[in-house]
C-alpha cells in the first residue's frame, strides 16, 4: 500500500483528523494572503444532500455557479449509486439504495 495516500491525506492515516487538515488548510491560505495572492475557499456540506435535495437540482446549481469538468463529475460520481446499511454487534443488515435525490 505504499504511495496509495499522498501526504496531504488526513483521512485515514495515524495522527492526522479533520483538524490537522484545517490547519494545514489555514495555515495555507494565510500564507497566500501574506503573499498578496488571491485565495478562494469553498466550503461544501453534503451531510443532508440525500435526504432534502434533488441531486440533478443540486449538479445544475454547481454548474451555474461555475464547478465544471472533473470537480462537478466528482460531484455525481459522489451523489450516485448511494447504498446504506445498519450494522448492530457486528450483525450487518442488506445494503439498499437509497432513493431520494438520485442521480
Amino acid at each position: 500500500m505504499i504511495g496509495l495516500l499522498t501526504s496531504c491525506q488526513s483521512g485515514f492515516r495515524a495522527c492526522h483528523s479533520t483538524a490537522t487538515a484545517l490547519l494545514k488548510c489555514t495555515d495555507d491560505w494565510l500564507n497566500s494572503l501574506d503573499a498578496k495572492n488571491y485565495t478562494g475557499v469553498v466550503f461544501v456540506d453534503l451531510k443532508e444532500t440525500f435526504d432534502k435535495f434533488d441531486h440533478d437540482i443540486l449538479l445544475q446549481k454547481l454548474a451555474l455557479y461555475g464547478i465544471q469538468c472533473h470537480a462537478l463529475a466528482w460531484f455525481k460520481s459522489y451523489l450516485s449509486n448511494r447504498r446504506q446499511f445498519t450494522r448492530i454487534n457486528g450483525y450487518d443488515s442488506n445494503a439498499q439504495s437509497i432513493r431520494l435525490g438520485t442521480v
